[in-house]
Formats: C-alpha cells, structure tokens, sequence
C-alpha cells in the first residue's frame, strides 16, 4: 500500500487510548508452538474489544508462521 493511502480512523482505540492486543508465539526449530490456539486466542481477544481482524485464525496463523520460517533462515 502506497505510504500516502495510510491513514488511522480519529476515533481508533489503539490510536486514541494506546489500546493494544497481542498475542506472543514460542517456535521451537523454527516452527510455531501451539499455533492454532494462539491464532484462535488472539482473534478471540480482538472481538473482546470490539476490534474486527484483518484474517481468519487460520490466516493470522499462516502469515506468523511465514514470518517465523523466514526469520529462522536468517
């Protein structure tokens, strides 16, 4: 996405209040420990606050686990 489309509703939570949700992931030789709990946990965690996730559970899991096997290369 071009840097000059980027924009922050003025009324998001996490803009206005420092509201934030996190979910954090062990791996173990590279790959995601428990990573179906922590994707379901997380975006149960965000419809908690009243915030819609960008993926599924499945689809947050799939991109951690990129990021994961990319990092564990370097």
């Amino acid at each position: 996405m071009p840097r000059c489309d980027l924009a922050v509703p003025v009324g998001d939570a996490g803009f206005v209040l420092g509201a934030t949700v996190t979910e954090q992931l062990r791996t173990i030789r590279g790959r995601l420990f428990l990573p179906t709990e922590h994707g379901e946990r997380l975006v149960a965690s965000l419809a908690a606050v009243g915030i819609e996730p960008p993926e599924s559970p499945t689809g947050l899991v799939e991109a951690a686990a990129e990021v994961a096997s990319h990092n564990h290369r370097l």
